[in-house]
């Protein structure tokens, strides 16, 4: 019972300092963040189910009460950490949206337009660039 105590309080101190740390670190590091908080909650939604399975009712009352503690608090960390991320980027792709709409060279500002179109069609194609360039006009009015 202590040592699984001890080893979840470990893991909720390694993920509070990676959320602390994330905040000063590269790109390339923040990026292995994001994938660390993708699997936090894909081990998180596991370990939630093999709680809530007919073989975890055999698992102690106590230890189960700690798993889905633990649970808890790991999503809730993941899951912070990913909407911290996906504000940054939306606060981000708003900035660059309203810079090119703000462009004083309207030659310019065409170019990057179809630059923009070329590569939204390349990456998913019409279906795709259909969906990404309603985001961009709900950006431009934002």
């Amino acid at each position: 019972m202590k040592r699984f105590t001890k080893f979840v309080t470990f893991w909720m101190i390694y993920c509070v300092a990676l959320i602390f740390l994330g905040l000063s670190c590269t790109e390339e590091q923040l990026r292995w963040i994001d994938k660390t908080a993708g699997d936090v909650n894909t081990i998180a939604e596991g370990t939630q189910s093999g709680l809530d399975s007919p073989a975890g009712q055999l698992i102690p009352p106590d230890l189960r009460l700690y798993g889905a503690l633990g649970v808890i608090i790991l999503s809730g960390l993941a899951n912070g950490w990913q909407d911290w991320r996906n504000r940054t980027m939306k606060k981000t792709t708003k900035a660059i949206v309203k810079g090119i709409e703000k462009s004083d060279n309207p030659d310019e500002t065409s170019i990057v337009k179809k630059n923009i179109a070329d590569e939204m069609t390349k990456q998913g194609g019409e279906k795709f660039y259909g969906r990404a360039n309603k985001i961009v006009d709900r950006l431009k009015i934002s």
